[in-house]
């Protein structure tokens, strides 16, 4: 019994040690109040690192501005990075392809000059004969009209007496070869002629009358050929010959004045061929006088073209060499005379870069190749539209001082800008300024005696991991490390 008695004491003392400790711990939470971060006044500044490439603000470019010749092989040149006077010969082509090239112009000028020639006379001689060839039709059917009509009133009557006059003709023959052999035989009959004498006479007058018959049968056959054929066919040749004259005429008051409108189109054209030859011949002359490139300026050659301090070689890719018998391209850009003493650094801005940075501003540009020494640079011009993929071009004018500069276009310089400031600035920490909508609002939990409030405001730059407060908090104010 005294030991169950025990038992249940040291228990109740469990039970009261218990609630007098979770007490202690409640009064300890109560008393511990949660961190803070007091709003506190200072300057911000926002600086931009960004890079940069040397270029210059003097650069001629030489190209070869052919006009007709295009075969430019290279013969000699000078190395990259000499220094030229303006009018130094800086590259020289063959002159071989050119010559030809010459030589074949200017024949195919002279044969140019010949066409022309050729149709100046044809368009001469056609308006000359235009009138000419037109009397000449009508003339022409005329005298077909006249001659149709005299055929019908002369020839053809006439023609037929003498058809009939012929057929007469035949006839009589063969009536006075009949005659006179029947005469004959009643001679013979009643003379005293040897009778061999008499066979030879009878002979012949016999063959005279069958002659005679061979005649008139002829004729006859004649007579009814003519009567009946050859005057049809004749008389519709007549009229056709008419009929094509008309043709003729009728096409020739279309075609004639189309002639002479052809023989001037032809002479013009001619005219126009040869003013071209004359044009490309002139061309090419000149042209001879770009086979020996000269240097446009005084400066240090570079071979190439730079693009906004970018360079490209001479055949349009990054290579940069030209080489003894290889062929370049007329037009671009195959040399660039550089003024070393005019100097400008050229940047790519990102966006964020393009909203921070102002005309006039000032940095400093630290070259690659001389890391130690620093030049003041000043901007000088922002492009208003992009580059592309969000890139805004930037110049800025380098400040050399004491004429320390040895700067060349091409190197490579980092820059820093002071790209923001705010002076006297309240601020806090960026990690106790938080946003619900992907900072298009902020807010802060400012401590308080009951509970932390929670308040929006408006913030400004950022540096580091400190934010600037505009609005919304007043120096000193305290607010939560952490969301209550």
């Amino acid at each position: 019994m005294k030991t169950f008695a025990s038992s249940l004491l040291a228990l109740c003392f469990c039970f009261t040690s218990l609630a007098v400790s979770q007490d202690k711990k409640a009064e300890t939470k109560k008393d511990k109040k949660p961190a803070t971060e007091k709003v506190k006044k200072e300057d911000l500044t926002v600086y931009k690192k960004l890079t940069g490439v040397v270029e210059s603000k003097a650069m001629a470019p030489v190209k070869a501005n052919m006009k007709s010749f295009k075969t430019l092989i290279v013969d000699s040149w000078i190395p990259e990075g000499t220094v030229v006077k303006d009018g130094d010969v800086v590259l020289q082509f063959k002159k071989d392809d050119y010559q030809r090239s010459l030589e074949s112009s200017a024949i195919a000028l002279k044969l140019a000059k010949l066409d022309l020639e050729d149709a100046k006379v044809a368009a001469e001689q056609v308006n000359k004969t235009f009138s000419m060839d037109k009397e000449k039709l009508e003339r022409q059917l005329k005298h077909a009209r006249d001659d149709y009509e005299h055929y019908k009133k002369v020839t053809v009557p006439q023609r037929n007496e003498m058809l009939e006059y012929s057929l007469k003709q035949s006839e009589w023959s063969l009536e006075n070869a009949t005659e006179e052999l029947n005469q004959l035989k009643k001679m013979y009959n009643e003379d005293e002629l040897t009778e061999e004498s008499e066979k030879i006479v009878l002979k012949r007058a016999e063959r005279s009358v069958n002659s005679a018959k061979m005649w008139l049968k002829r004729e006859k056959i004649r007579y009814d050929r003519a009567k009946k054929v050859l005057h049809d066919r004749q008389d519709q040749d007549k009229k056709e010959e008419i009929n094509r004259l008309e043709i003729s005429q009728a096409a020739a008051k279309v075609q004639l004045p189309y002639k002479v409108e052809r023989s001037r189109i032809a002479l013009e054209k001619s005219t126009t061929a040869y003013k071209k030859q004359l044009e490309d011949h002139g061309k090419l002359k000149v042209d001879g006088e770009q086979l020996s490139l000269k240097a446009p300026a005084s400066g240090i050659v570079y071979y190439g073209k730079c693009t906004r301090g970018k360079w490209v070689g001479p055949t349009g890719t990054p290579s940069r060499n030209i080489e003894k018998g290889k062929t370049l391209a007329a037009g671009k850009t195959l040399f660039t005379i550089v003024d070393p003493d005019r100097l400008q650094l050229r940047i790519a801005l990102d966006e964020l870069s393009y909203g921070q940075l102002k005309v006039g501003m000032t940095g400093t540009a630290i070259p690659n190749a001389m890391p130690n020494k620093k030049i003041k640079v000043t901007i000088s011009k922002i492009s208003r539209v992009p580059l592309g993929d969000g890139k805004f071009d930037c110049v800025a004018d380098l400040v050399f001082e004491n004429n320390g500069q040895k700067l060349l276009p091409g190197m490579n310089c980092n820059v820093v800008f002071l790209a923001q400031e705010a002076k006297d600035a309240m601020t806090l920490p960026k990690s106790v300024v938080f946003s619900d909508d992907e900072g298009l609002t902020h807010y802060v939990y400012v401590s308080g005696d009951d509970k932390p409030t929670r308040k929006t405001v408006t913030t400004g730059i950022t540096s580091g991991d400190r934010i600037e407060i505009k609005s919304g908090l007043n120096a000193g104010d305290k607010v939560l490390k952490k969301k209550p």
